[in-house]
């Protein structure tokens, strides 16, 4: 073999000897991080249960600056979250608290709702219920 063809330390055929300083070597494709934007199901359903709980309250808020009072904006954006998440059936966070309560008040609210449906000739409100019989 001649010198020119001759390995260097540095592996490197015809490279000048290493002066100290290293070049760092070339990261290879996978040693980058690859990011998923997908997240997994339990982690989405959470995000969209936070979501419906929070906008409402963040927009009655807005709502409230519009109208130069929090409180009311506040109150208005709390009722919307909670309807929202009375909507979510088994998932509910308020479900349990009002339970109670509903089941006191709404024979009372079925009765008014009856009887404005039928003074108003309302087919659906004429027929409300809540389980309880009634003649």
């Amino acid at each position: 073999m001649s010198a020119e063809y001759e390995t260097k330390p540095n592996g490197i055929v015809g490279a000048p000897e290493p002066t100290g300083i290293e070049v760092p070597k070339r990261a290879h494709h996978d040693q980058y991080v690859h990011y998923n934007h997908e997240m997994n199901e339990d982690t989405a359903e959470s995000a969209a249960r936070l979501l419906i709980r929070a906008v409402p309250v963040a927009y009655g808020l807005l709502l409230g600056g519009l109208i130069n009072d929090l409180l009311l904006g506040f109150f208005l954006g709390a009722l919307l979250s909670i309807a929202l998440d009375l909507q979510m059936a088994e998932k509910s966070m308020f479900a349990p608290w009002l339970k109670p309560l509903m089941a006191k008040a709404c024979p009372h609210f079925a009765l008014l709702a009856r009887s404005v449906g039928r003074l108003f000739r309302a087919r659906r409100l004429a027929h409300t219920d809540c389980g309880v019989p009634h003649e």
